[in-house]
C-alpha cells in the first residue's frame, strides 16, 4: 500500500531571489530526492503546510516541485514548475 501524500513547503533560492517551494510527497526524504537536494550538509528547514493555495497546487501534480519568488505580490503570483532548488 502506498503512503499517503503530504504537502511540504520550504524556502529556496532561485534566479537571484528567495523563493517559496512546495511539493506533495510521501516523506521528507522523498521531498529532498524530488527537489534535487543532494548535499549531505544541507539543513532542510521546511515542513508540512496547510496553506490552501499551496495544498491545491501541490496536490494537483504530486511529486512536482512548484515555486514562486517571495517578493511576488499575491495578486501577481504565478507558480512555476521546477525540480532543482539552489
Amino acid at each position: 500500500m502506498a503512503k499517503s501524500l503530504k504537502v511540504y513547503g520550504w524556502r529556496g533560492f532561485r534566479d537571484g531571489t528567495q523563493s517559496r517551494e512546495v511539493i506533495a510527497a510521501e516523506s521528507i526524504a522523498d521531498v529532498l530526492r524530488r527537489a534535487g537536494i543532494t548535499r549531505a550538509d544541507w539543513k532542510w528547514s521546511g515542513g508540512e503546510t496547510g496553506n490552501p493555495e499551496e495544498v491545491a497546487i501541490a496536490t494537483a501534480n504530486p511529486g512536482t516541485v512548484f515555486w514562486h519568488p517571495l517578493d511576488e505580490h499575491p495578486t501577481d503570483r504565478a507558480w512555476r514548475e521546477g525540480s532543482a532548488t539552489t
